[in-house]
């Protein structure tokens, strides 16, 4: 009955062990995944600033295109 009482310490003693290792990596990976978001987060801005010079140029392009052949003649 001893025996069973010491193994059971010596698992419990072991997940403990485990358990404590296992929150420093979630906690890690946590620190991580927040700083791939706040990443993310900036590159929003310059995406939605490239879209809208894209649209602006292309309205300017198609607004040259049809008084091109008027300014040619």
């Amino acid at each position: 009955m001893d025996n069973d009482l010491i193994d059971l310490k010596i698992a419990v003693g072991i997940m403990t062990a485990q358990i404590a290792s296992l929150s420093k990596i979630v906690e890690k990976q946590s620190k991580d995944v927040e700083d791939l978001i706040a990443l993310a987060n900036k590159g929003k801005g310059a995406s939605w600033i490239l879209i809208g010079m894209g649209g602006i140029a292309g309205a300017i392009t198609s607004k040259l295109v049809t008084f091109l052949p008027l300014v040619i003649r």
